[in-house]
């Protein structure tokens, strides 16, 4: 047998095996294609399409409640998670966060502008004072509201009224 017969064949065992494995997840329902992909948020440049509703709640919309803008002055966050209960090391979390405000506050803009530095440290020592295990366990929704708390308790001039991430990522 010549060496490109040899290759074809262990490829060909390869392919089926990968082929065959896949159908079995499928058939047996262990694959759950999708299930650890978060929702995207809305990316920044569509905040003037949200508004916020006399009740408090962000919708999409132009029409009626209060226009939103977006703060993306804070960037991309990294930070080492605490170390795990048996151990392990921390991962690193990535998120590149948005803050939604009212738009037309130009000195509410001015403080978050001021106070970045101060506001991107609030979210990294969040990240870091938690394991991965709770911060997915937790989901993200409770970690933005918990951010958006620590952070509004910092402000004077406004308040943020959610916070959005672009990324928000485990590298492990």
């Amino acid at each position: 047998m010549t060496v490109n017969k040899v290759l074809s064949a262990v490829a060909a065992a390869m392919a089926a095996a990968i082929i065959l494995t896949t159908a079995a997840a499928f058939a047996l329902k262990r694959a759950h294609p999708g299930s650890g992909l978060r929702d995207a948020d809305p990316p920044s440049e569509r905040a003037s399409a949200l508004r916020m509703s006399a009740d408090g709640r962000i919708v999409p919309g132009r029409q009626g409640g209060a226009t939103l803008a977006s703060f993306t002055g804070l960037g991309q966050i990294r930070a080492a998670t605490a170390p795990e209960a048996d151990g392990t090391d921390g991962v690193t979390v990535v998120v590149v966060p948005w803050l939604a405000y009212i738009d037309g506050d130009t000195a509410f803009y001015e403080e978050l502008s001021r106070k970045s530095s101060v506001l991107k440290g609030l979210m990294g020592d969040y990240f870091s004072s938690r394991t991965a295990a709770q911060l997915r366990q937790e989901g993200e929704a409770a970690v933005k509201a918990a951010l958006l708390r620590t952070m509004n308790g910092r402000l004077v001039l406004g308040q943020i009224q959610a916070i959005y991430f672009t990324d928000y990522l485990f590298l492990e």
